[in-house]
């Protein structure tokens, strides 16, 4: 099983969830880690450090979805993955 579930699950819900998904929104650390996501991961998610969570495992189709859900805007989302691929460099 990923190391990464616990978040891949929360994302997968919160997408389904709109109380869920506004809470998320507002407080990603202290939701997260209430559903048992690893703190670093959550630390992750709530700095929009898409890097991090590709790195982790996070499902990219998934975590590129959810991040626009929570507000990231599609170029912040395509220049945080070119940092995280090296694209550009």
């Amino acid at each position: 099983m990923s190391g990464c579930f616990a978040l891949e699950q929360l994302l997968f819900e919160a997408r389904r969830d709109p109380a869920l998904a506004r809470s998320l929104r507002e407080r990603p650390v202290a939701v997260a880690c209430a559903r048992g996501v690893d703190p670093n991961a959550a630390q992750a998610l709530a700095e929009g450090a898409v890097d991090r969570l590709l790195e982790l495992g996070v499902n990219p189709l998934l975590l590129y979805l959810s991040m626009i859900e929570m507000g990231m805007s599609r170029e912040d989302y395509y220049a945080r993955l070119g940092r995280a691929s090296g694209v550009g460099r």
